[in-house]
């Protein structure tokens, strides 16, 4: 057999917005991923994973290049030169891949990290019966992305190598109801009188901290959910790390 052929999956899953302060897998306080909590039972945990920025664009040119925010110093205002994320080097070495997620600056901007992958799937122009869409987000939650990934993985002979980005505990926190078991009315009324940027209402003073705390329910609820199935993860090489610092 050639070394295509017995080359392992490669699966790059990204949390977008979870913390690792969030997650019942490193102690915290509600049971928001008993999936991770299984699946680092035979897998290696990094207990000091750091993000390598605050926000998804440099963070996501760093997860595909290896290179530092500070090193790549890739923004809004320039394009990622072809040839040089490890996507890329694995499609040279007869990889197929994929990308599946509703994050913009990931599967659309024009900075170019799409043309990592010869397969990108993303927002849809209409939502497939079965996927919740919210109040305030109308596209499809996190479940039709790791179907469509399911359906790549079915149709693929050789090996692949894919990345997945859940946007679900990202901002606006609209877990689905099976999953919202820590919200209330209140927490999502706060949400709706909030302006989208609305962190400046709390560093600004005009709203008091404290209501934050009905923020975090519903943002916990964004985490608990399954995503992807056993099978997939299997095989795929297994390791388990959440940032310690937010991706927006």
């Amino acid at each position: 057999m050639s070394g295509v052929e017995t080359a392992p999956n490669v699966l790059l899953v990204v949390l977008d917005s979870v913390r690792a302060h969030n997650c019942s897998l490193y102690g915290h306080r509600r049971p928001t991923t008993p999936f991770l909590e299984s699946l680092a039972a035979e897998s290696t945990v990094y207990t000091q994973a750091r993000a390598p920025s605050n926000w998804s664009l440099p963070s996501h040119v760093s997860l595909f290049t290896g290179l530092e925010a500070h090193e790549h110093r890739v923004t809004v205002h320039d394009r990622l030169l072809p040839g040089n994320t490890v996507f890329e080097t694995l499609a040279a070495e007869g990889y197929d891949t994929g990308l599946f997620t509703e994050n913009g600056f990931v599967a659309s901007h024009k900075v170019g990290l799409k043309d990592a992958f010869q397969t990108v799937e993303t927002v849809p122009d209409s939502c497939p019966g079965g996927y919740d869409t919210t109040a305030l987000n109308p596209g499809p939650d996190g479940f039709y992305y790791a179907d469509s990934f399911d359906s790549w993985v079915t149709d693929r002979d050789g090996p692949w190598a894919a990345c997945v980005n859940f946007m679900d505990a990202h901002r606006p926190f609209e877990p689905r109801a099976a999953f919202d078991r820590w919200g209330d009315d209140e927490a999502r009324a706060l949400q709706r009188d909030l302006p989208t940027r609305w962190e400046w209402a709390f560093h600004g003073g005009d709203r008091p901290y404290w209501q934050l705390n009905g923020l975090e329910a519903l943002y916990d609820g964004g985490s608990d959910r399954p995503t992807l199935s056993s099978s997939d993860c299997s095989a795929a090489s297994a390791t388990t790390a959440c940032s310690t610092r937010r991706s927006s």
